[in-house]
């Protein structure tokens, strides 16, 4: 992450996971990751 966008890890994770929290994106385990989906059912999508 931090060779193609200039963010850390922890940064990125936090943000992340923030966001999740507020409902904007979905959090979604696959083994032993997480991947970060777009909620479109938040209402931001237009």
């Amino acid at each position: 992450m931090m060779e193609t966008r200039g963010v850390v890890y922890e940064t990125a994770r936090t943000d992340l996971l923030a966001l999740a929290d507020l409902g904007y994106i979905r959090k979604e385990k696959r083994g032993r990751e997480f991947v970060f989906r777009f909620d479109e059912g938040c209402g931001l999508g237009g």
